[in-house]
């Protein structure tokens, strides 16, 4: 999440195409993973059958070669883009871009939306504002129209998971659950925790769905039946500490001035919603776990103490009597500070945003470690950490060859802005940097194609008003952006009717899809947050 989507702190409030040799940096492409059949469920049926239909669409992204057991021919998988959290959609998109369908208005997408194996449905998630609505939705990619919803507790910080068959894995509020692609429930699995809340879930290489929940348990789960094939608790395993949160103080003073646009968002979940929104929840993590290619899961989290925080490897050991997760070495961090871990595609770097939540904008910094210089256990130190002017509000994405992006906003500091407002790094030395025109600050994830980064930016004007040292902002308006990866041109852009506070996807035949969150619209005080997500297809589709 974005966190692995935008986590607003209380003090700082502010988730190649196959002819391809090498990306744009000179690094080797992502080879393709054989989808071997041990991957697949056992007897599928019909309708199984019929999900394993690829797409029907002349474009470079319904090409791609997906890692097992993701469907062929998706190119954008899961939270922050694939089990790796690195925000890389492995093919080309071609602009420009024309509006299309606008659907879900009135709900906050926290999670990017995901798609069928044949193309023609997408998924998502949004707040369960009352016992009587849905949170979770398949749309029909051509019209926006609602195929089927189903009503699950907590889907708001999971994206939904799909696999070869066309099957669903939602993290609930307290299970993983399972679904077939008509909507009817296959399984679920409850958790033995006392915090349950699941953030999001991965495949594995070998087929499984990982996940972590916040009390700091990791579980390997099989696909198949929801059988739970390994649990690991790390924090009674290394000893180590929840983090501490910040004062949810500030959390109730912004709900008291916000309450109108926040309960058009959340509704009933607002308060069960709060403590993850603006930094307040103390839980060991709230972030997504990530998976590297060879199947090592990480996890940032808890450390020695409440203001020491930790990225751990968890190691996954196979034999006949089946799977134990044992922890690794662990990079350490400031308490409750880092975002989501993010590894590049080769498997090679990992990358931590430090700093985002601690209240000090000085403290900001972004860490890559080079993993095979790592210990089997222990601590493992940074190879390079680079600071940065401004907190940097969730997962960035690193790529082959050390080559990384960030973008630097702190709403805090809204007023004198002098930071970067998106940078691409190779190591520390810096590529490029983009300041974005119109007084815009980034306001989404970072989406990474072959040739493009995607996004929203946003334009705010200040009100009088403040809380503590965060003075509201009195409107907001956001745009879509796409921006060239070569130099740090603007290659396209376009009004939205609010910041997405998540992640722009990209489907199989290269629309882009706009999920909106509204946290920066709805911190506006004259501005009504509309959320939802939205459709841009391109403009040579005859759609």
């Amino acid at each position: 999440m974005m966190r692995c989507f935008i986590v607003l702190s209380v003090l700082v409030l502010g988730a190649c195409s196959p002819d391809r040799a090498h990306d744009q940096d000179g690094s080797p492409a992502e080879a393709p993973l054989d989808m071997s059949a041990e991957l697949l469920d056992a007897s599928p049926s019909d309708s199984d059958m019929l999900a394993l239909v690829r797409p029907s669409i002349e474009h470079p992204c319904a090409m791609v070669s997906s890692p097992a057991p993701y469907p062929r021919g998706v190119p954008y998988l899961t939270v922050h883009a694939n089990p790796q959290n690195n925000d890389r959609v492995p093919c080309a998109v071609s602009g420009p871009w024309r509006p299309g369908w606008h659907a879900l208005r009135g709900m906050p997408i926290a999670q990017p939306n995901t798609f069928s194996p044949d193309g023609l449905t997408t998924y998502v998630t949004t707040a369960l504002k009352s016992d009587a609505d849905c949170s979770v939705f398949a749309l029909d990619v051509e019209t926006g129209e609602r195929r089927w919803c189903r009503s699950i507790p907590g889907a708001i910080n999971s994206a939904v998971a799909v696999d070869q068959r066309g099957h669903l894995y939602i993290a609930s509020e307290s299970s993983i659950v399972s679904l077939d692609a008509g909507g009817a429930e296959r399984w679920t699995t409850e958790f033995y925790t006392t915090e349950p809340q699941a953030v999001g879930a991965h495949f594995t290489p070998h087929g499984e769905l990982a996940t972590v929940t916040q009390d700091g348990t990791v579980y390997l789960i099989s696909r198949g039946d929801g059988e739970v094939l390994g649990r690991l608790d790390l924090a009674s395993a290394l000893g180590f500490v929840d983090p501490k949160g910040a004062s949810a103080a500030g959390g109730d003073r912004i709900r008291e001035q916000l309450g109108d646009d926040l309960e058009l968002l959340f509704g009933d979940a607002l308060d069960d919603s709060s403590g993850t929104f603006f930094g307040s929840s103390g839980k060991f993590t709230d972030n997504t776990i990530a998976v590297d290619p060879s199947g090592n899961l990480y996890v940032t989290g808890g450390g020695p103490d409440e203001d020491n925080g930790t990225v751990i490897q968890v190691m996954i050991e196979r034999d006949e009597e089946g799977v134990t997760l044992r922890p690794g070495f662990y990079i350490p961090l400031h308490g409750f500070s880092a975002a989501s871990p993010v590894i590049s595609p080769d498997g090679r770097w990992l990358k931590t945003s430090d700093g985002v939540a601690t209240g000090a904008v000085s403290d900001a910094f972004i860490q890559l470690v080079e993993l095979s210089r790592c210990p089997p256990a222990g601590a493992c130190q940074p190879t390079y950490t680079i600071a940065l002017d401004d907190a940097q509000l969730g997962a960035s994405p690193v790529l082959d060859g050390a080559v990384h992006l960030h973008w630097e906003t702190s709403l805090a500091r809204i007023g004198e802005r002098t930071s970067r407002d998106l940078v691409k790094m190779r190591g520390e030395e810096v590529v490029w940097e983009l300041d974005l025109p119109d007084s815009m600050i980034w306001s989404s994830v970072l989406t990474i194609t072959d040739d493009y980064i995607l996004g929203t930016a946003t334009h705010i004007t200040l009100s009088s008003e403040k809380i503590f040292s965060f003075t509201l902002p009195e409107t907001a308006t956001s745009e879509l952006l796409v921006v060239s990866r070569a130099d740090g041109s603007i290659v396209y852009r376009y009004p939205v009717t609010d910041d997405s506070s998540a992640t722009v996807t990209v489907g199989p035949d290269g629309s882009l899809y706009v999920g909106m969150l509204a946290l920066v619209h709805a911190l506006a005080k004259e501005t009504r947050p509309v959320a939802g997500l939205m459709k841009f297809s391109p403009l040579d589709d005859p759609k």
